[in-house]
């Protein structure tokens, strides 16, 4: 199990691995316990929304991930990319966008710019589709990762 039991950080990073390897019988307790560590630690509310949007629990994963966001001042990219993927599987494009635009502004992630690319793609209530914005951060996905199959796919959509 873990070295130092009461360590919040290290179960939360516990419990992601355990989430990212498919296990989440054992994953969604220990971030829940993390939590329960830690109640204003941004990455242990954030670990613990990333934990149950990959166990597809959304209601859990929104409520811990707009937490970690507001307890760190929205410091965490990654905790704002799973919640644009959250935005984006439910239409709000608009707070997509802002998620995804937050994430790809470390520069690292080729999946946020992937992601954001999708979300100026697409059109819905009040959302007009910016294909030009899109197609850049296709191109900044791929500049990041030469092989992303999806921005590829994307580019080529919105290019004649």
């Amino acid at each position: 199990m873990l070295a130092q039991p009461r360590d919040a950080l290290n179960r939360a990073y516990f419990a992601r691995l355990l989430a990212e390897g498919g296990n989440f019988a054992v994953a969604r307790p220990q971030a829940a316990m993390a939590v329960q560590l830690a109640p204003t630690s941004a990455y242990a509310a954030g670990q613990y929304g990333v934990v149950s949007y990959l166990a597809r629990e959304p209601l859990t994963a929104r409520v811990q991930l707009e937490r970690a966001l507001e307890l760190s001042g929205g410091s965490y990219p990654d905790f704002s990319y799973y919640l644009g993927r959250l935005n984006l599987d439910a239409g709000d494009l608009t707070r997509a966008r802002s998620n995804f635009g937050d994430a790809a502004s470390t520069g690292q992630s080729a999946d946020a710019y992937y992601f954001l690319g999708l979300s100026l793609e697409r059109s819905g209530t009040g959302t007009a589709a910016q294909p030009q914005q899109a197609a850049q951060a296709y191109r900044q996905a791929l500049n990041l990762q030469a092989d992303h199959p999806e921005a590829a796919e994307g580019l080529a959509r919105l290019q004649p």
